[in-house]
């Protein structure tokens, strides 16, 4: 291995350049004796003059009466180069480092007038002296001119390697440079099922694609000099399939009860892929016909019952490769209650100091609210919903359909005791909002309004009677209240009714929420509503 020299290298030699493969030749010496002619020598170089690269220097001698019995080479000019032998008719030789920022003088011979020219690269020059059998010598110069070899990038991209579809893989490249910055390109050259997005930089990172069968992606990285000079590297990623099944899920289980019409709804997804089928079946309880089996949302009728019954309904979704998930939901049917009102809301009894006596069923302070009523069994009452002492509630969709009690997002409260269906007022929105207020007037046409919405899938809203309003008033609460939990922005507030007040003039019954009093107003005054419907 040659170490490049440090310093610019200047050379001067006096030369015809010839401009083919770098190099030239002149003829320096021809000799006749004695009437015999010289041998003619004709010098060329067949090689890329470059850098550190083999190298040949070819003769072509002829004698015209005679034959040539030796050959001697010599280097001239340049670097000094090793050379095995010099006694034969072609000169082979390794070209020596060059540095990049070499120049060399070079003259040049046009009609006799010498121009001198500065080129890249170190001009080598070296002489051939034949002899002919009487003695004759000829002397034939040539000059090459060793140019720099800028280095080549180095690229390697590793072994090949497996991933699964739907991952983020990043192919780490190995590159080099003696000198200077690389550009990088990568492109996936057996394939368009990706784009790359960024593929400028050292290392790629990408999404493998969904395949339906293991898919093979070559990816080449090209690395560039600032010389322009490039290399490149090839790598395979085989992109595996994997069966991905699709997600589904048949619904919160629903509370109901007998006669009602129940819908169910099924909702799937399918990340690698699309659903092309649905189907419901009922798997335990009691037997219903549904309608509309085939599809997201089928319906039934729930049968007339005395006792709670449990029907158990699967939900099998296919996905377009045949992979298939299921998902089971439970309805619970329940008999029709046949009470009218619900219970005053008061589970404790109390002294003559209104002081809560804990319990009731208390001998000294006999025959209490407390004492009777689903109130006072709440404890053992099987409900269908939930709510506070005797009451329960069930919370319903904006479509009219049952919701679990942990339900963030609910339309309407069904009360299951009377049947009624509430109202749920909202806490901004302009037409529904708790703090708007109205006249007797304006409530009727609000009430218009709401059915024209067809909330929670019904159009017979309507203000309720003031024994429906006092049903879902909890009174053992001294404050007042309406279920915060089922109606978490009512205000404990005056409530218009539709019962007619007794008292002189137009006047309509009113229920204060937080005081308990009930007392008629007169219909243009302004108050809270809550519509009603069943």
């Amino acid at each position: 291995m040659f170490d490049k020299p440090n310093l610019l290298s200047i050379t001067t030699i006096a030369v015809l350049l010839v401009g083919c493969g770098g190099s030239s030749s002149s003829t320096l010496q021809k000799e006749t004796i004695n009437g015999n002619s010289a041998p003619t020598i004709s010098l060329f170089s067949t090689d890329s003059v470059i850098e550190n690269k083999h190298t040949t220097i070819n003769s072509n001698v002829e004698d015209s009466d005679g034959t040539v019995v030796s050959y001697l080479w010599s280097q001239t000019g340049g670097q000094p180069v090793n050379v095995d032998t010099w006694a034969l008719s072609e000169l082979n030789f390794q070209t020596p480092l060059v540095n990049a920022d070499t120049k060399s003088d070079v003259i040049t011979i046009n009609d006799s007038t010498p121009e001198t020219t500065t080129i890249d690269g170190e001009v080598l020059t070296f002489e051939l002296t034949v002899m002919d059998d009487d003695n004759a010598i000829s002397v034939e110069s040539i000059s090459i001119i060793v140019t720099n070899n800028p280095a080549l990038p180095n690229v390697a991209l590793g072994e090949d390697f497996s991933v699964n579809e739907q991952t983020e893989t990043t192919i780490i490249s190995s590159t080099s440079l003696d000198e200077g910055e690389l550009s990088y390109s990568w492109e996936l050259i057996n394939s368009n099922l990706i784009s790359l997005e960024v593929s400028d930089s050292e290392d790629l990172t990408f999404i493998s694609p969904n395949v339906e069968n293991d898919t093979l992606l070559t990816f080449q990285l090209t690395a560039t000099s600032s010389a322009g000079l490039s290399q490149s590297d090839i790598v395979d990623v085989l992109v595996t399939n994997i069966t991905i099944v699709p997600q589904v899920n048949a619904g919160m289980d629903l509370n109901v009860s007998e006669g009602d019409l129940v819908s169910l709804f099924g909702t799937s997804s399918d990340s690698d892929g699309y659903v092309v089928a649905y189907s419901w079946d009922q798997i335990s309880g009691t037997n219903v016909t549904l309608n509309n089996p085939l599809t997201p949302t089928p319906s039934f009728i729930a049968p007339e019952t005395d006792v709670t019954l449990i029907a158990t309904f699967e939900l099998t979704v296919t996905d377009n490769a045949d992979n298939r998930s299921t998902d089971e939901v439970v309805v619970n049917i329940n008999p029709k209650r046949s009470i009218l009102l619900n219970d005053t809301g008061y589970e404790q009894c109390l002294d003559l100091a209104s002081e809560s006596l804990g319990a009731c069923d208390n001998d000294t302070y006999p025959s209490q609210d407390g004492d009777f009523g689903r109130d006072f069994e709440n404890e053992d009452l099987l409900k269908i919903g939930s709510g506070l002492a005797g009451f329960d509630f069930t919370k319903m969709s904006t479509s009219g359909i049952p919701l679990s009690n942990t339900a963030d997002e609910w339309a309407c409260v069904l009360d299951n005791n009377t049947g009624l269906m509430w109202e749920v007022k909202s806490e901004s929105d302009p037409l529904t909002a708790a703090t708007n207020t109205y006249s007797l007037d304006e409530a009727n046409q609000y009430v218009i309004s709401i059915n024209n919405t067809s909330a929670c899938a019904h159009d017979d809203w309507r203000l309720p009677t003031f024994v429906e309003l006092q049903g879902i008033v909890n009174f053992s609460n001294r404050d007042g209240e309406i279920d915060p939990v089922f109606f978490p922005f009512i205000k404990n507030s005056t409530f218009l009714t539709s019962t007619v007040g007794a008292s002189v003039g137009e006047t309509i019954m009113t229920i204060n929420i937080e005081n308990h009093k009930q007392l008629p107003s007169s219909t243009a005054n302004y108050h809270n509503i809550i519509l009603v419907r069943k």
